[in-house]
């Protein structure tokens, strides 16, 4: 782990607007979500970024090729601990409180728990906040399957995404190669790559390549959303998807913001 030093925000993440709609979320055809609009970062939260806005890169440098490779072992309370200090070097307002912080802007990557805290663990979110955030799991199932916009054929019925939720990969129509989207074992030679070089799926709104040996981080609209990875995160430990967008195992930091309508 690097040193850490104090951080200095340069640019605003790039976002891409993703259409509201309908998704059968499984098997069951009565299974039916609803999602708002929102704003997804196009790509995944780099190690450079993250060293911008937390002061720190907690990467492993043998298991990336550089500094704009996905940020990777970052934990739920990492994320929320960026979404909020983005949001602050934005002027936005800030989406998550955490019993005894109170000055988002002065804590450390040192001061974030690295084990299990009650506190953290009950963190609440103000989603009528216009800063950042992570996704929710059916906003990152929608824009993963393409949204309204899915390319395998049948998908869309009657305005209603039936069989996105099954594609092997975002991007899936049906014909085209999973090594268009996505770095995995056989195409990484072990390690993460340069975010933004593979396809974007068909919502055009984030490249949702997949990187399995790092974590990718990205951002949602008023709000933002996070990104994925098979290395450990610092405590181990993840989030029930669906609550803020975070899974053990699959680490997604891609940022969010709710669009103002919501």
């Amino acid at each position: 782990m690097t040193a850490e030093r104090e951080p200095e925000h340069s640019d605003e993440l790039t976002m891409a607007y993703v259409p509201g709609g309908h998704f059968q979320r499984d098997g069951t055809d009565t299974n039916i979500t609803a999602v708002s609009a929102f704003s997804m970062s196009v790509y995944q939260i780099t190690r450079a970024q993250f060293l911008d806005i937390m002061g720190t890169d907690p990467s492993d440098e043998t298991r990336s090729t550089g500094t704009n490779d996905p940020v990777q072992r970052v934990n739920w309370y990492d994320a929320i601990a960026f979404c909020n200090k983005l949001s602050l070097a934005e002027g936005k307002e800030l989406l998550y409180s955490v019993n005894g912080i109170d000055d988002w802007g002065t804590l450390k990557y040192g001061d974030i728990p690295t084990t299990g805290d009650s506190d953290w663990n009950a963190a609440t979110m103000d989603m009528d906040a216009n800063g950042y955030r992570l996704p929710t799991e059916a906003e990152w199932m929608w824009a993963a399957m393409g949204a309204d916009q899915d390319a395998q054929p049948g998908a869309i019925q009657n305005g209603v995404n039936r069989t996105g939720y099954s594609k092997p990969f975002a991007g899936h129509n049906g014909t085209n190669s999973i090594g268009d989207y996505a770095w995995y074992t056989d195409n990484s030679g072990g390690t993460t790559q340069p975010v933004g070089t593979k396809e974007a799926n068909e919502a055009g709104s984030a490249r949702h390549e997949r990187q399995c040996t790092g974590v990718d981080v990205g951002l949602v609209g008023t709000g933002v959303s996070a990104g994925s990875a098979r290395v450990p995160d610092r405590a181990g430990f993840g989030r029930v998807p669906g609550a803020a967008g975070w899974q053990l195992g699959r680490r997604r930091l891609h940022l969010h913001r709710c669009l103002p309508a919501l």
